[in-house]
Parts: C-alpha cells; structure tokens; sequence
C-alpha cells in the first residue's frame, strides 16, 4: 500500500489501477494490524479521492476516519484530520466541537484554528451565528503562530472579517495589493467587489467584477458573473440579475474545485434571484442540481425542496424534505422547509410539530 501511495512524492500521481491496489492493500491492513490506525487513515483518504465522481463516499470516509481515531486517540493527528474533514464538507454541528476539542491538545496544526475561523464564516452565512465570535482574531493568530496554513489565506480571511466588521476602506487596503499581484485570484477580486460595493461604488464594483470577466479562463468565471448578478439586484435589475446568477451556476457547477459550502451558497442565491424574477423552472433545475453534486448535505435538499414547493410538486418536496431531516436530524432549515409542506398538504399537525422541532434546534 504505501509502496503504491508514497506522500512524500505528490509530484507522481499514482495510477488508477495502483490506486485500487493500493486500497485493498489498506483494507487487508486494518483487518491484520493490532493499531490499524494509520491505515484506516490511508483508506479514508484513497476513498475520499473517487469523491468527485460519487460524492456519497463521503459517508464511508467520515466513517473510516472515526475508526482511526478509535484505534489511537492519544496521537491528536487522527481526531485533528477527521474534524478537518467535517468542517472540509460543512458539517458545522458536527466539526465545530471536534475541533474545539482538538484545538486544545499539544500538537495539532494552524489549520484546526483556521478551520474554526472559517466555520463562523459558514455560520455567519446561513444566519447561524449573528456576529464573529470573541475568539475569532486569536484563532488567526493561532493558525499563523503553529503552521500549516498559507499566510494569503489567514490575510484573506482577516479582511473578509473586516468587511463584517463594517471596515471596507480598510479591507481594500489589504487586498488591493494581493489582487494587483494576482488578477487570477477569485476570492480576492470577489473580496474586493463587496468592499466596494459596501463603499457604494458601484461603478468601480462593476468594473471590477467586468476585468475578472476579462482576466479568468471562461470556466473560471462562474463567481463574476454572481457578483455582476449582486450589482444589479442591488440595482433593482431583477431579470439581469436572474440571467446572470444563472450562468454563474452553469459555470460554477462544473468547476470542479468548489466547496460544498459554496455550492450550497451559490446554488440558493442563484435560486432566489431567479425565483424573484418569477423563473421558478430553472430554479427547481438548479435544486436538482445541487442534490446531485452535495448528495450528503442536508442542506442541498433542503434548497431542493424550497424549489419544489415552489414549481407546485408537493410530493417531490416533501420527499426531498424528508431526506434532508434523514441526512440530519439536527438541522433546523431541514425541519422548517418539511413543516412548510405539511401545511401544503393541510396537515397542520403535522406542521406544527415540524416548526416546533426546528425552533427548538435554531436555540
């Protein structure tokens, strides 16, 4: 197995047929060895690499990677990977205390704070938290003073914080330098766009967002034309803004490297503009969309059935709502989105027990 997958040489890609080898290697591995630890590691890694062509193997990963921590939780290193992998896919209820746990052992890297920090990021989107935690300067702090983390990233994510904090002009002093440097930079130029436009230059905003059209590869382009559709809905252009974050989705859909958490955030913004624009079709098409790239997400069907509702196909919604309260119990949206089609079906009851369920778990 590790003659097949060496870490040390990332440079040299191992095949597809080694890579199979390799796995059944592992697996042999955690059933022989007294400490399987390391190779219930290795084979959560090597799974989470066929994650692109079936994104449900997540579940086995995550699965995998709490056996390694069973088989040796007195070395930080397995519990510290599998609660960066749960913040990595956006399971924010179930990463956050992990990593808390793990940011207070000797040992463990700059990237267990950076992820800490980049959760209330997730939080502060989906209205889970109402401003930064106190604690959110001394995670960066902590991811820049124990390593692992690129400097760009801890100064990018310090002046997103200073957007948030209402500190555009400052924000712009730090990241204008960085995109002048690197036009190619997406999250830069989108950083840069919302300074602006908190400034309310909108002018310089849009042209902005116009030379990142001009700069990227066309495949790279999908968060521009988001930001374009940004301008003119703050604009009151809905049906350029509906057109706009719709091509956006086309091209961020099949980037390849998006987050979860972005696809669930570009995916619900796309749906609200079109939606707004009164286009709910291609917005259902984009609820099925979703569902497809982040299957593991509650999250994805809940924005799938929302859309829905919406297109009048009560069944399918309240399939699509009953899989994201399968998917996770613990979410509010999951059981909101499924009292509202409860009362579509005018089952009252049954809605109410819905709304009280998610008003409990939103506390």
């Amino acid at each position: 197995a590790y003659r097949d997958v060496d870490p040390a040489k990332p440079e040299q890609a191992p095949e597809l047929s080694s890579l199979r080898e390799a796995r059944r290697a592992f697996s042999e591995a955690v059933e022989r060895e007294r400490m399987p630890s390391e190779a219930y590691l290795h084979l959560a890694e090597l799974t989470d690499e066929k994650r692109p062509e079936d994104p449900k193997l997540v579940a086995e990963v995550i699965e995998l990677l709490g056996k390694a921590v069973e088989a040796n939780d007195k070395l930080p290193r397995y519990a510290e990977r599998e609660a960066l992998y749960l913040a990595e896919v956006s399971f924010r209820a179930r990463a956050i205390p992990k990593l808390e746990a793990v940011y207070e052992r000797p040992g463990t890297s700059g990237k267990v704070p950076f992820a800490l920090a980049r959760l209330a990021r997730e939080q502060l989107d989906f209205d889970e938290l109402e401003a930064l935690p106190e604690t959110f300067d001394d995670w960066l702090e902590q991811a820049e003073a124990r390593g692992g983390v690129p400097a760009r990233d801890i100064e990018v994510l310090g002046a997103w914080a200073l957007l948030e904090r209402d500190k555009p002009q400052e924000a712009l002093d730090l990241l204008e330098p960085m995109l002048a440097a690197n036009e190619e930079d997406i999250e830069l130029r989108v950083h840069v766009v919302h300074a602006y436009m908190e400034l309310r230059d909108r002018d310089t905003a849009l042209t902005t967002v116009k030379r990142g059209l001009g700069t990227l590869p066309d495949e790279r382009k999908g968060l521009m034309f988001y930001e374009w559709a940004n301008i003119m809905s703050r604009g009151g252009k809905r049906k350029a803004a509906a057109t706009h974050a719709a091509n956006g989705w086309k091209k961020l859909s099949t980037q390849g490297d998006v987050t979860p958490v972005d696809l669930l955030i570009y995916a619900g913004e796309a749906i609200r503009l079109l939606n707004r624009d009164k286009q709910p079709k291609p917005a259902s098409s984009i609820g099925r969309d979703i569902t497809e790239l982040v299957p593991f997400h509650s999250d994805a069907w809940v924005i799938r059935a929302d859309a829905e509702m919406r297109t009048n196909r009560g069944s399918d919604a309240k399939a699509s709502a009953e899989k994201a309260v399968e998917l996770d119990s613990q979410n509010p949206r999951a059981h909101d989105v499924l009292g509202q089609v409860w009362l579509r079906f005018g089952r009252k009851d049954r809605a109410k027990e819905s709304f009280e369920r998610a008003l409990e778990l939103a506390r």
